[in-house]
């Protein structure tokens, strides 16, 4: 097992000041999924079989340096957690950020989105190999040479402002009558707030760190045109990507690696059973300068 990495290089530094000592590599291979929804997947009820089969699914013939879980794993903690901890088997480090529906929260267990949030946190900062990012700091995981930087982030309202003229209270209207978010997240949030809050930090990290590689569940960009696509993306414009050479993200369900200036972006949807014929990770490579 690895030694979990705390730091990383800034912008101003030459060397990491970090102990996690490992060789640095030319290359790094990055396994990667998001939106793997484990419950719909294997029941609600604990089945270790079907728990063993979706892994097996995730990671046949996978081989990769490190995997990423950008957001979305599903409702129930322990499920996730044998399922992080069995993926992390295969790989030397795992990066896991949360999404929306790691918020939700049916009643019983937990008193508040957070309250679980927190639960899942120390289950999954428990395994040796796994880090799990809730995007609060703006700790950058250093590793083998390259910077690495996770966080869920959060849509915002900025489509249906832009394209079709709404105040925020429309946006609001139009947000709880179309996402389960509105009534699964305890106590309600506010959207806007919400990303300021995220996007205030990653704006942080951009501007002092060389990330080579970023981690987000909401992506920047969806192909949807209609006003429910505001709440699969966020108005990235104005923050620095200098240096980022790959930028792993979910959200919306995609399947697609697209080139956007010099920087790769990528989505590996799982989705929910019928979405897709077959899922599993993919492994994508990038480079040092």
């Amino acid at each position: 097992m690895i030694q979990k990495p705390k730091c990383a290089t800034s912008k101003n530094q030459t060397k990491s000041n970090c102990q996690f000592d490992r060789t640095s590599m030319d290359k790094l291979r990055i396994a990667f999924c998001s939106d793997l929804h484990i419950d719909f997947w294997v029941g609600t009820k604990w089945n270790k079989p079907k728990l063993d089969w979706f892994v097996s699914k995730l990671t046949n013939g996978v081989e990769a340096d490190v995997a990423v879980i950008a957001g979305d794993l599903g409702h129930i903690n322990e499920q996730i957690e044998y399922v992080v901890k069995e993926i992390a088997k295969h790989f030397e480090l795992v990066i896991v950020t949360y999404g929306n529906h790691e918020l939700y929260v049916f009643g019983g267990e937990f008193e508040n989105s957070w309250n679980r949030l927190d639960d899942l946190s120390e289950r999954l900062n428990a395994i040796e190999n796994v880090e799990f990012c809730k995007g609060y700091s703006t700790d950058v995981i250093g590793y083998r040479g390259f910077n690495l930087f996770a966080t869920p982030m959060w849509y915002d309202f900025s489509w249906l402002k832009n394209r079709y003229g709404l105040e925020k209270e429309q946006c609001e209207w139009l947000w709880k009558w179309h996402m389960n978010d509105a009534s699964h997240i305890k106590p309600k949030i506010d959207v806007e707030q919400t990303h300021k809050w995220f996007r205030d930090r990653l704006e942080i990290v951009l501007n002092n760190w060389q990330i080579d590689i970023l981690i987000t569940h909401i992506p920047p960009f969806t192909v949807g045109t209609d006003e429910v696509s505001s709440f699969y993306r966020f108005d990235a414009d104005g923050l620095n990507f200098d240096g980022v050479k790959l930028w792993i993200c979910g959200h919306d369900h995609l399947r697609n690696v697209r080139q956007v200036g010099e920087m790769v972006v990528a989505k590996n949807a799982i989705g929910y059973p019928r979405e897709y014929d077959d899922f599993g990770m993919r492994v994508i490579e990038i480079e040092k300068d």
